[in-house]
C-alpha cells in the first residue's frame, strides 16, 4: 500500500509541477473564485488554512488568506513540529508575518497558539485526491493526525489534473467534506 502510494503522489507532484505559469495562474484564480462564493467559506469566522508553498505549485493559498483577513475572519495556520510530528495551530494576522522555514515551509515567524477546534472550515493542502473524497498528502501523517481530531467541515484544494478515479486508501486516512478544483466541487 505504501510504495503504491509513494507512486502515485511522485506521479501526480511531476503533474502539478508540469503546469505552465499560465495554467497555473488561471487554474488558482478559479479555485479562489469557487472558495470564495462556497457557503461554508462565507458562514465561517474562523478558517485555518495551509500557507501554500509555491515553488511546489500547491494551490496558492496567498489570496485567499488575504482575502480573509481584509474581510475580519480570523485565520489559523499550521505549524510543523518536528519533534513530535504533528501540527501547532497559531493565528495569523498579516501575510507579512510569515517566513520560509527550512523545509520551503511558510510559517508564522512568531507563533500564537490556538486551538484548531476553534476553527469554523479547514482548508487542507493535498497532492492527490479521488472522486470518493479521499486525500493523498505527503506521506508524513500530519494531516490525517489533526483531521481525525476535528469535526469541522474540511475542504481540499487540487488542479484538476491530481484527482484520479481511485485512492489507495488506509484506516488512518481522512476524507474531505468537499473537494475544489479549477473545474469543479466534488462533493
Amino acid at each position: 500500500m505504501l510504495s503504491k502510494k509513494k507512486e502515485i503522489r511522485k506521479e501526480l507532484l511531476k503533474k502539478r509541477l508540469s503546469l505552465s505559469d499560465g495554467d497555473y495562474d488561471a487554474f488558482n484564480e478559479a479555485i479562489r473564485q469557487t472558495v470564495l462564493t462556497s457557503e461554508v467559506i462565507q458562514k465561517a469566522e474562523t478558517i485555518h488554512c495551509y500557507a501554500s508553498i509555491n515553488v511546489r505549485k500547491e494551490v496558492n493559498t496567498f489570496p485567499l488568506i488575504q482575502y480573509f483577513l481584509d474581510s475580519g475572519k480570523r485565520v489559523i495556520v499550521p505549524v510543523m513540529d518536528l519533534s513530535t510530528t504533528t501540527l501547532i495551530h497559531s493565528e495569523l494576522q498579516s501575510l507579512s508575518d510569515l517566513k520560509i522555514n527550512n523545509w520551503g515551509v511558510p510559517e508564522p515567524d512568531e507563533i500564537k497558539s490556538v486551538s484548531f477546534q476553534q476553527a469554523d472550515v479547514i482548508i487542507v493542502p493535498m497532492v492527490g485526491a479521488d472522486e470518493q473524497l479521499n486525500r493523498l498528502g505527503y506521506g508524513k501523517g500530519y494531516y490525517d493526525r489533526f483531521l481525525s481530531e476535528s469535526v469541522s467541515p474540511k475542504i481540499g484544494l487540487i488542479f484538476e489534473n491530481c484527482v484520479i478515479e481511485q485512492l489507495p486508501v488506509e484506516k488512518h486516512d481522512e476524507k474531505m467534506s468537499m473537494i475544489i478544483t479549477e473545474k469543479r466541487i466534488i462533493l
